[in-house]
């Protein structure tokens, strides 16, 4: 009996916790898009990914969201953009290359600074299951430093060759035979002054 009501117990906290209201995906865009280049890359980070969505979440750059009305994905996102990822665990993350001005199908659509009325653009985030579980996160551009680049100049100095005050190779043996033939000059005076 002691067991059956530990099991009642456990059973409807877990229960409770299935029922409990479902933690909603999210990603989030970890750079700004640089808003002065016709294409950049952003990293898009997912979280807490619907088992909905299947294996992959597919990944693609509209000019429109589900928030209007006439929001159709196959006109208003543009399908050259469409990636995808694996899902591991419910999350995700990409590397995604965006487009700043006119899409990249036929130019006629498009979103971003360089597009005429400067339209927000927004990334579509869906499942295999269709556009019932679409999410929609604002593309930011902004202002992206250029890459630093620093140049290493190298200067190599080279001491002069060293130059001795006197050449010690030439003047050493010359002092010595020097000494050698003043010493010879000087004995002879001495020989010859006394044999005279």
């Amino acid at each position: 009996m002691r067991f059956k009501g530990t099991a009642t117990v456990l059973g409807a906290a877990a229960l409770v916790a299935g029922l409990s209201a479902p933690v909603s995906a999210s990603a989030t865009i970890l750079n700004v898009a640089d808003q002065a280049s016709a294409s950049s890359v952003i990293n898009i980070e997912m979280t807490n990914l619907p088992a909905s969505f299947g294996s992959v979440v597919n990944i693609e750059q509209c000019w429109k969201n589900d928030t209007d009305p006439t929001f159709n994905a196959i006109v208003h996102c543009d399908q050259s953009t469409a990636d995808n990822q694996t899902i591991v665990g419910g999350n995700a993350t990409k590397a995604y290359t965006v487009f700043n001005g006119p899409d990249l199908n036929l130019g006629e659509n498009g979103c971003g600074p360089l597009f005429a009325g400067a339209p927000q653009c927004w990334i579509r985030l869906s499942g295999d299951s269709g556009n019932a579980n679409d999410e929609f996160y604002p593309i930011v551009y902004g202002a992206v430093a250029p890459p630093t680049t620093t140049t290493t100049t190298t200067t190599t100095v080279v001491p002069p060759a060293e130059v001795p005050e006197a050449p010690m190779g030439v003047l050493l043996p010359l002092t010595a035979a020097a000494l050698i033939g003043g010493t010879v000059v000087v004995s002879r005076r001495r020989r010859s002054a006394s044999a005279a």
